[in-house]
């Protein structure tokens, strides 16, 4: 799954206003092929904002494995 920069600005004070720039990252718990694929790194920190307290194990440049 990759997420990209769709979403709900009025959910709380995320910043939403990321780019269309793709430069993936990976984010995952245990292993690349069960992460999540971010559009890029503001996409990432976005998603770290709405989801408190998630943290990845690891998060490498480019798009998880499938």
């Amino acid at each position: 799954m990759i997420y990209s920069n769709t979403v709900d600005e009025e959910a709380n004070q995320c910043n939403t206003n990321c780019t269309d720039e793709y430069k993936p990252l990976c984010g995952y718990y245990d292993e690349p092929k069960d992460g999540l694929t971010f559009q890029n790194s503001c996409v990432l920190e976005t998603y770290f904002c709405y989801n408190d307290g998630i943290q990845f194990n690891e998060i490498k440049s480019g798009e998880c494995p499938k």
